[in-house]
């Protein structure tokens, strides 16, 4: 039985029609037949599909140890976007993981155990330990899970106090910003990471940079229709125009924007951080 679910999930997730997936392939009658009966076109076909949706052919031939083993995955990185780390890690242990036969899932999969336990327990020096030992076992570098890793390890040098050794982590991320694709299926990683890297610059005085990675991350939202992280984005761009000597009112414009959308995503932090920012320079107008 064909796995036509996956199928709609990954086009979508690649913002690709119907007939852009079908084009030189199949046409998109077929491509609909697929995801609403699943029903089966020859195997060439669906290698073809599997191909431009970077998924395995197995797991659209409904094997249902992998779709159940994706199902978990999936739903641990949804709790983790959402920082329950708690749910996430739950999650992880009730996956087998004997059913891990490919880099990127032990990429995918050891990234959220690893960066669950480390916000649970707190423990950053083994969090580095864990992250590092992932990434030396993770080849492909134009992964979003490779970045991520990238990122855990600054993280985690970082929250212990080693700010010179986070950046040569960081760095390494923004050297690659390049491999971002806006069209892949993990916008919301790439937002994460942009929002986390725009905020470390500003507080490393690198301000273009952090206006570089923050309007970066402004354009992919706004391909994407997505709110996601773009608070973080304004209120970044909004310090480091005051940290710049900007108009007052300039600032306080890019502090409503940023306090707009914290109120949209109910991101009380940044809202309470914009609310109190705005006040203060409205009174020395």
């Amino acid at each position: 039985m064909i796995n036509g679910r996956l199928i709609k999930e990954a086009r979508e997730k690649l913002n690709l029609s119907q007939g852009e997936l079908a084009r030189g392939i199949t046409n998109q009658a077929s491509i609909s037949l697929l995801e609403k009966n699943n029903r089966a076109p020859s195997v060439k076909v669906l290698s073809q599909i599997s191909d431009r949706l970077n998924v395995d052919l197995n797991d659209l031939l409904g094997n249902p140890n992998k779709i159940k083993f994706q199902d978990q995955l999936s739903k641990a990185e949804q709790a983790a976007q959402q920082y329950n780390y708690q749910a996430a890690l739950d999650i992880l242990d009730g996956i087998d993981i004997s059913t891990i036969h490919n880099d990127r899932d032990r990429a995918r999969y050891g990234f959220l155990r690893t960066v669950s336990k480390m916000w649970i327990s707190q423990d950053f020096k083994s969090a580095i330990f864990a992250f590092s030992l992932l990434l030396e076992n993770t080849p492909k570098q134009d992964d979003i899970y490779y970045f991520l890793l990238l990122n855990g390890i600054g993280v985690a040098y970082y929250q212990n106090d080693n700010h010179q050794e986070a950046a040569v982590y960081f760095h390494r991320i923004v050297e690659q910003i390049g491999h971002f694709n806006a069209d892949h299926a993990h916008f919301y990683w790439a937002l994460f990471l942009l929002s986390n890297l725009a905020k470390f610059y500003s507080r490393e005085s690198d301000l273009p940079l952090s206006n570089q990675l923050a309007e970066q991350g402004i354009r992919i939202a706004k391909s994407h229709s997505t709110t996601l992280f773009v608070e973080d984005f304004y209120y970044v761009y909004a310090f480091n125009l005051s940290e710049n000597g900007a108009d007052t009112a300039k600032v306080i414009s890019y502090y409503r924007l940023a306090e707009s959308f914290s109120v949209f995503n109910q991101d009380s932090i940044v809202m309470n951080k914009a609310r109190e920012k705005i006040t203060r320079l409205e009174k020395k107008i």
